[in-house]
C-alpha cells in the first residue's frame, strides 16, 4: 500500500498549519489524510478557511443543489464531522474567528493562536473582512 508505505516515511510534526486550501470539498480527504500521516499523536491540526466549497450532493438534494456554495455553518459542520472520523483520528477542539470578542478559550493553544492573529498589522485584510467572508479557524487534535 503505497499511502501506508509513505505515511511511515514522513516526518512528524507537533503542529501542521493549512490555510485557505479548501476551494473544491473533494481536496478535503486527502489533505487530512495527510495532516493525520505528518502528525505526531497528540499533535495539531490548524485549518484556517474562508467559505468557499460546495458540499457533496446527498441523496435528498436536487442536482443543482451541489453547485451553490456551503454557508459557513454547513462547510465547518461538514469538515468536523469528516475530520473526527476513525480513518484520520482527529477529535475537534474548537473554531475560532479572530473577529468575535471572546476572552477566554478553553485551552491555551486557542488562546496562543488567537493572540497571535490579533498581533498581526495586517493592512490588506481587516476584521471586518475576514467577518463577511465567514472566515474561521478549525482545530483538531490527533488522537
Amino acid at each position: 500500500d503505497v499511502q501506508k508505505n509513505s505515511s511511515s516515511m514522513m516526518d512528524r510534526y507537533d503542529t501542521v498549519m493549512a490555510t485557505d486550501v479548501l476551494y473544491d470539498i473533494e481536496s478535503l480527504e486527502p489533505l487530512l489524510y495527510t495532516a493525520s500521516a505528518c502528525l505526531t499523536s497528540k499533535g495539531y491540526f490548524i485549518l484556517s478557511h474562508v467559505p468557499r466549497a460546495s458540499l457533496p450532493p446527498t441523496d435528498n438534494d436536487d442536482v443543482t443543489t451541489c453547485h451553490a456554495v456551503a454557508t459557513a455553518d454547513q462547510l465547518e459542520s461538514y469538515i468536523i464531522r469528516e475530520a473526527s472520523s476513525e480513518k484520520y483520528e482527529f477529535v475537534y477542539c474548537t473554531t475560532i474567528r479572530p473577529y468575535e470578542k471572546k476572552e477566554d478559550y478553553d485551552d491555551s493553544l486557542s488562546r496562543s493562536v488567537d493572540s497571535q492573529i490579533k498581533s498581526l498589522n495586517s493592512t490588506d485584510v481587516s476584521y471586518q473582512d475576514m467577518k463577511d467572508a465567514g472566515a474561521a479557524i478549525l482545530i483538531f487534535q490527533k488522537k
